[in-house]
């Protein structure tokens, strides 16, 4: 699971316990497979030891059901994944372990709510831990749209970052690994996939070097640092390769990077995925790249209306959410009744405003003006970090 023997002990011996905890709290014969996905299923998990703790890759465990078993589920796998990663934090152990029941019914059935991204991890990225291995579209590849989702991930990682609750080494780390997210991204953008970090820093260096890809050599320096903290878990590798003297510049400067590095890729997709004359086409860099945001985020959502089976789909499961109760899927399902599109998008929208303008002031017009049934009378920060948890998890399930 990883490359130093050390963290893949590490890794192993948390995966062992927490399949051991899962399987004792389900019934094991309604299991079709057990995936584990992301860089412990590629050898390039991350073990950070510091004082007495450790921070480790996140564990996502994909469960595989029949649809009835399925729905009857959803929620006890939630409560085992918190039950799970609590008792490892309880052991100075700080990881996110999930169980994310799925089904391939909803995968291939509600297009709205699945991205290729996952689709080719699945397939190409992941391994069977429990059960009989799914069939996969072994040459379904992410699109540019998927490569623009990624970047969207990056943006919400910064927005929300202090309401995450995460101790300066787990910023560190996260900095970090988004840092290669967008990197990936902007690879598969321009059509190259790979699964490992390492793989990618060897592609991008290629095209960074001949003006394929919008990074430059300096930012190429500082990606190629971040993968070698990612695999090697040094931390005062990483404080030394950067020069920097503590943990608070070092924080400082990953984000400063960060969010430079997010807006640039960010403008350049939105230009290329929609703004079709050249001569409209707007600056990724300098002091004009923030005012011409509004432009770019008009074109993305006029061009990302749901289609006619999507949003029939998602105004079926607003009147199931309305029936149900469930007040925050049906806030965030209203989109589909009234603008005719998916909640996904308006929220991609509403963060974006956020990291560009760095307030909540653009962010609430937004709000009050498009989603006027949404209650904003609060902190509006922290009601759409909630309503983006609940679509980040409607976007996997």
């Amino acid at each position: 699971m990883a490359k130093q023997n050390y963290a893949d002990e590490v890794l192993r011996a948390i995966a062992k316990e927490a399949l051991d905890f899962f399987l004792k709290n389900v019934n094991a014969n309604r299991i079709k497979c057990i995936l584990v996905t992301g860089s412990i299923a590629n050898c390039e998990g991350t073990v950070i030891k510091h004082n007495f703790s450790l921070i480790t890759s996140d564990f996502d465990f994909i469960v595989y059901l029949d649809l009835p078993h399925y729905l009857k589920k959803r929620n006890h796998f939630q409560d085992l994944s918190q039950e799970m990663s609590k008792r490892l934090i309880n052991k100075n152990i700080n990881t996110h372990v999930v169980f994310l029941p799925s089904t391939k019914i909803l995968q291939t059935g509600i297009r709205f709510k699945n991205s290729s991204i996952y689709e080719y991890e699945f397939a190409i990225a992941s391994k069977c831990v429990f059960g009989k291995a799914q069939p996969f579209n072994l040459i379904i590849r992410p699109t540019k749209r998927d490569a623009l989702e990624l970047t969207f991930t990056v943006v919400s990682d910064l927005v929300f970052s202090n309401l995450k609750n995460l101790s300066k080494i787990e910023e560190t780390y996260i900095y970090a690994k988004r840092a290669l997210t967008l990197l990936n991204s902007i690879l598969i953008f321009h059509g190259f996939f790979t699964e490992t970090h390492e793989k990618r820093i060897k592609i991008a260096k290629k095209y960074v070097s001949i003006g394929t890809i919008p990074i430059s050599q300096d930012e190429m320096k500082i990606l190629e640092i971040f993968t070698e903290y990612k695999i090697s878990g040094s931390l005062q590798g990483l404080l030394d390769s950067l020069s920097c003297s503590n943990i608070h510049d070092l924080i400082q400067f990953q984000k400063d990077f960060l969010t430079n590095l997010t807006k640039k890729i960010l403008c350049y997709e939105l230009n290329n995925l929609f703004v079709k004359e050249k001569h409209v086409k707007t600056r990724c860099n300098g002091n004009s790249q923030n005012a011409n945001f509004h432009k770019l985020l008009k074109e993305y959502s006029e061009h990302s209306k749901a289609q006619r089976l999507s949003r029939i789909l998602g105004i079926a499961l607003y009147v199931i959410w309305s029936f149900t109760n469930n007040k925050r899927r049906k806030e965030l399902f209203a989109t589909f009744v009234f603008h005719k599109q998916p909640p996904k998008v308006l929220l991609n929208i509403l963060i974006t405003l956020l990291l560009i303008y760095n307030g909540n002031t653009h962010a609430r017009q937004f709000l009050d003006e498009v989603l006027p049934w949404i209650n904003s009378n609060t902190e509006p920060l922290q009601k759409i970090f909630s309503l983006w948890q609940t679509t980040e998890q409607s976007i996997k399930l």
